[in-house]
């Protein structure tokens, strides 16, 4: 899939994945006519991106965004309370605000980039007219899934 544009991903930290590679856009193509940003995040949660949406929009005027989540992700191994759980291990004088903490875990990868796509949506910091579109990459196949286009 070849994109172009203001176009910022919203990816997760997982190294395995290569947003501008998945959606065809090299090093050398990322020019002023193309300004792919990926905002990265452990499961590329929208929740956790949208400071960096606020920014972007205001630096250089949003169109369209995309979700991108991906198959074995490790937040789709693992559990908010198992987290929280871990975390309070290794802080645990901070229990109580930890208890409030979300990391963004994954059930489902579809409903979760569908979820993500609403939350951007019906933000009321994002504007109106902002397109969202959200895929999920597999990570053996190299397929691109469409979710939300």
């Amino acid at each position: 899939m070849r994109l172009a544009g203001q176009l910022p991903h919203i990816a997760c930290c997982d190294g395995r994945i290569d947003p501008e590679k998945i959606f065809g856009l090299s090093r050398a193509e990322l020019n002023e006519d193309t300004d792919a940003i990926t905002v990265r995040n452990a499961g590329g949660r929208a929740e956790f991106a949208v400071r960096d949406l606020l920014v972007l929009d205001t630096l250089v005027g949003l169109k369209d965004v995309i979700v991108l989540h991906h198959t074995d992700c490790g937040l789709t191994h693992i559990t908010d309370e198992e987290l929280r759980k871990a975390v309070k291990g290794k802080v645990p004088r901070k229990e109580s605000e930890i208890d409030n903490m979300k990391f963004g875990e994954i059930a489902n990868l579809e409903e979760a980039v569908q979820t993500d796509v609403k939350f951007l949506k019906s933000s009321p910091y994002l504007k109106e007219e902002l397109k969202v579109h959200g895929y999920i990459f597999d990570l053996k196949t190299g397929l691109l899934q469409t979710v939300v286009e």
